[in-house]
């Protein structure tokens, strides 16, 4: 207990309500001494003897308990003020040192995140620059091999037109010799005079 003096809860209508679960209640969060009477009200404020001996029994109970723990553990005011007070200071500051640590790792987490989502996208621009290079290169490739079948294409039309030629020049050249038969024996059935001079 921070200062030394332990609870007492008082109950002062107990016909109101469930005694039982509101005692329970107390119970639960270490209260040990629970005292229940009925005490005067505005609406009952007759006085009977009852009520005045239990009044004075929770009185007489509360001092007994005072004198036990009194007599129990002999205090010095002046120690315990200077416990209560290192308690509260050092309670006091491991709360400010949790919460600065709490800080301080949702801080970290925050940078983490932001680094994993700068590293994320630096990712994302090399992958994208990669592929644009990659098409690029395709596009590339594509074009040279597209201007390497023209290339051949006109390289075997230009062979093409150099083996027609070739045919045209040397078929100028030589004499067709069935065209030059032809021709003589045309020439001595024109020209009977011809043969008998030769």
């Amino acid at each position: 207990m921070l200062t030394g003096v332990f609870p007492i809860v008082v109950l002062t209508r107990k016909t109101a309500g469930s005694l039982t679960a509101t005692e329970g209640i107390f119970r639960d969060i270490g209260v040990e001494r629970i005292f229940s009477f009925e005490n005067y009200t505005q609406e009952d404020h007759m006085k009977t003897r009852g009520k005045h001996e239990e009044l004075l029994k929770f009185l007489c109970e509360v001092i007994k308990d005072v004198q036990f723990h009194v007599e129990k553990i002999p205090r010095d005011p002046v120690k315990e003020t200077a416990e209560r007070r290192k308690f509260v200071l050092n309670y006091v500051h491991e709360a400010d040192m949790r919460a600065k640590q709490m800080e301080e790792e949702k801080q970290k987490a925050k940078e983490k995140a932001e680094r994993e989502k700068v590293l994320r996208q630096q990712e994302e621009e090399m992958r994208r620059q990669r592929e644009r290079e990659e098409q690029k290169l395709q596009e590339n490739l594509r074009r040279k091999q597209q201007e390497l079948e023209r290339l051949k294409e006109k390289e075997s039309e230009e062979q093409k037109a150099k083996e027609l030629q070739a045919r045209k020049s040397s078929g100028a050249k030589k004499p067709n010799r069935f065209l030059a038969i032809f021709k003589s024996r045309n020439e001595r059935s024109l020209y009977p005079n011809l043969r008998s001079q030769e």
